[in-house]
């Protein structure tokens, strides 16, 4: 599926999610940068287990997994309303 935004593509996936993949998501993440301790480390592992979407220029890749885990532990909060509830701020993700 085509995204016209990196945050539109999050909040797809965060809607559908359910709370527990969000959770294993966000340990995993978290996981994989405390393994790469340095950025050129850490972009290394990243293309070894075939990262295929970069971060948006600009963005330095730690920071863009952070954000991600971000976004995915704000999405296991309880959610209100009919939306999805995904607000994060993004940081890193472009226009969306």
């Amino acid at each position: 599926m085509e995204y016209s935004s990196y945050g539109e593509a999050l909040d797809d996936y965060v809607s559908g999610a359910s709370e527990s993949d969000l959770r294993q998501l966000a340990d995993e993440i978290r996981e994989f940068l405390v393994l790469n301790e340095s950025d050129q480390l850490l972009k290394e592992s990243a293309v070894t287990l075939g990262l295929a979407v970069l971060p948006p220029r600009g963005v330095r890749l730690r920071q863009w997994l952070t954000d991600m885990r971000g976004i995915a532990l704000q999405g296991t909060a309880p959610r209100s309303g009919s939306g999805s509830g995904v607000q994060a701020t993004r940081v890193g993700f472009g226009p969306s």
